[in-house]
């Protein structure tokens, strides 16, 4: 399938844009009494595009920024952390929290007060990085969003610590949710999470990052 990029007053369109994308379906030849019937992707009505799907064009740095495939945490990670249940998503972490059910099907991570973070999936290259997408969120109190990490020339001897913290939001949660675009380039040689510190209530909906 192509879209003329024209066709949206756009004349380029670049590697890393995050889109959301749906898809509807309408059956007209059936059998009294109903005559017809349609349905959307994951439920969703074709106007509700803040739950459209996302499409992202490029490599994707965040992995499992949905959160479809759960896993069980062993019972030392839960106590320490304080996790309140009994999975959580693939590649994600969290502090005060856990995952939740949400009304439509979908899942949700949720902290109060603490931390809700995933390591980036980009190789470490001699250039910059830049990484662009957004995040729904959701809650009550403010929530920092941030990059955290350190840069590891080829060859060195120190492991992975956070010693670089690149804050790119601070956002004001709402019970209603909240689409954050998120822009970064990440410098040469680096190593980085995305990370969320919540100052009361904060549900992360939806993730997505490329570079």
């Amino acid at each position: 399938m192509k879209i003329p990029a024209a066709s949206m007053q756009r004349d380029k369109i670049r590697k890393g844009e995050a889109w959301k994308i749906h898809f509807t379906r309408e059956i007209r030849c059936l059998q009294p009494p109903a005559d017809r019937e349609s349905s959307g992707l994951d439920g969703v009505d074709s106007h509700q595009y803040l739950f459209f799907r996302p499409a992202v064009l490029g490599q994707a740095a965040v992995r499992n920024g949905a959160f479809t495939i759960l896993e069980k945490p062993d019972e030392k990670t839960l106590k320490a952390r304080k996790i309140t249940s009994e999975f959580l998503p693939k590649f994600w972490s969290v502090y005060h929290g856990g995952l939740r059910k949400e009304k439509d099907g979908r899942y949700a991570l949720e902290t109060k007060g603490s931390l809700i973070y995933t390591y980036l999936a980009y190789p470490k290259t001699e250039k910059e990085t830049h990484l662009t997408g957004y995040v729904v969120v959701s809650g009550k109190g403010k929530l920092q969003i941030y990059f955290s990490g350190c840069i590891r020339k080829k060859g060195a001897k120190l492991g992975f610590r956070n010693e670089i913290k690149h804050v790119v939001k601070n956002v004001i949660l709402t019970e209603e949710k909240q689409t954050v675009e998120l822009d970064f380039t990440a410098e040469p040689d680096s190593q980085y999470y995305l990370e969320f510190k919540a100052s009361g209530h904060a549900v992360l909906h939806e993730a997505v990052l490329a570079r």
